[in-house]
């Protein structure tokens, strides 16, 4: 539970003190519950699980190793999934425990700043129809195959969807084959 808390903490920009804070617990009493120094109860579990947005189940389950199926754009041409043999990929990279059965992709391009950057992992669940994804961040394929990291809006006509970017134009009316919503992102360390 150590690494998943600690990973979480990461994921989210949160130090020690920040979580401290969101617990209302002392750093120290906290460092030592993180590390096992300290036995956690349920009251400190659910806590923690809380402050970190995600479940108590979350915290206790098992990570799983996901292939990655191919690129995802953000603004940027896309080289198209499933491009391996079954159950191969470009690489293997572990999803986050809890998130449930999910498909992982590399980010390329710009348009989602700084949202998702060039590189980052997205993980993604299975796909549904656009109209279920409405307001949500998603890859989203279109109906000439290309995938893309989008926000999915309504278009200006039933069947149609505009594709919000953070920092680029709308991609408007496009016609989307499904959506499938982002569970979450790994950042990829950059070098500074």
């Amino acid at each position: 539970m150590k690494e998943r808390i600690q990973a979480l903490m990461t994921e989210q920009d949160l130090t020690l003190e920040d979580l401290s804070e969101r617990v209302d617990l002392s750093t120290s009493y906290l460092s030592r519950l993180i590390t096992g120094e300290r036995n956690m109860d349920v009251r400190h579990l659910y806590a923690i699980a809380a402050a970190l947005n995600v479940s108590a189940a979350d915290l206790l389950a098992e990570n799983q190793n996901v292939a990655v199926a191919g690129f995802v754009g953000a603004g940027a041409q896309v080289i198209p999934f499933d491009d391996y043999p079954l159950g191969h990929g470009l690489t293997e990279v572990q999803a986050p425990a809890g998130i449930g059965k999910v498909v992982a992709a590399v980010v390329t391009g710009d348009s989602m700043l700084p949202r998702y950057e060039e590189n980052d992992i997205v993980f993604f669940g299975a796909a549904v129809g656009p109209s279920d994804a409405i307001g949500s961040e998603c890859v989203v394929t279109l109906a000439d195959g290309s995938k893309y990291l989008k926000k999915l809006e309504p278009g200006s006509a039933p069947g149609l969807f505009n594709l919000v970017s953070h920092n680029a134009s709308t991609m408007r009316d496009q016609r989307v084959e499904s959506a499938a919503l982002v569970k979450w992102v790994s950042r990829q360390r950059r070098a500074a």
